[in-house]
């Protein structure tokens, strides 16, 4: 939740893949968004996309800070050691060269 937003009302729209939202915002900070923007649905949409990566970056950071508890045990033990427990296969069988379409540098 976006605790700067003090009212959101959301009506999903059946054909459209938007949302409308009517906010309440205080008269000056309208008018500083007026002031430097032209569109303020864009300018909001993009507030609101940088406040979610933001708070996205914070919850990785506290999820590498407390890692799962598997993670530690592969940690500990080492990646070599863990490795070593996987199931020896080869991979001509996993991979099936002749099938799909061969991607080249670039194309990605």
């Amino acid at each position: 939740m976006i605790p700067a937003l003090d009212a959101i009302l959301v009506q999903r729209a059946e054909t459209m893949s938007v949302a409308r939202l009517s906010i309440t915002r205080p008269v000056p900070v309208v008018e500083e968004i007026d002031r430097r923007v032209n569109h303020r649905s864009s300018f909001i949409t993009a507030a609101v996309k940088a406040e979610l990566a933001r708070q996205k970056k914070r919850e990785l950071q506290t999820s590498l800070r407390n890692p799962h508890s598997e993670s530690e045990k592969i940690a500990e033990a080492g990646i070599a050691e863990w490795a070593a427990t996987l199931p020896r296969n080869d991979w001509n069988e996993l991979i099936q060269s002749a099938g799909g379409t061969p991607l080249y540098r670039g194309q990605f």
